[in-house]
């Protein structure tokens, strides 16, 4: 059951999650806390305190950007929910992927924008998080069936 979560559930989400953020500039807040609440009531014998800690500082750490300006009440869902699932150890791994997927692709998003006149300031840039999160989440997903490895 684990299994297909992490192979099936949790990608049909951020899919829909990354979807809905690419057009409407919103993840929706239903998707995440009812994928949470299912996860804890059909896993509930096999979670872990690593799981615990993962959604715990993911949460944290996406409610700082959120009361910055820099994420809203969706990131904080989705990426806490991504840390309950991966739990904190798969952390670090996912974060350095998110980072990369991140850093390898925005400046071409960048560039198409300023091209398009759509961004005048780099202050004034929005990204959606979703898609990153998504991308980050299958290359960690292909990472542990190619390698069978779980951390970097």
């Amino acid at each position: 059951m684990r299994a297909a979560f992490y192979l099936a559930v949790l990608p049909a989400a951020l899919f829909i999650a990354a979807s809905t953020d690419l057009i409407k500039r919103e993840i929706p807040i239903w998707l995440f806390t009812s994928l949470s609440a299912f996860f804890l009531i059909a896993l509930r014998k096999t979670l872990c305190e690593d799981n615990l800690a993962g959604f715990l500082v993911m949460g944290a750490a996406f409610l700082l950007l959120a009361i910055t300006g820099k994420a809203g009440g969706g990131d904080i869902l989705m990426f806490s929910a991504i840390g309950g699932f991966l739990g904190l150890s798969a952390l670090p791994a996912y974060l350095i992927l998110l980072s990369a997927v991140s850093l390898a692709s925005s400046p071409f998003i960048i560039r198409k924008l300023k091209r398009e006149g759509r961004l005048k300031d780099l202050k004034t840039l929005e990204l959606p998080l979703a898609p990153y999160a998504a991308a980050a989440y299958g290359l960690l997903i292909a990472y542990v069936y190619f390698t069978g490895k779980m951390m970097l």
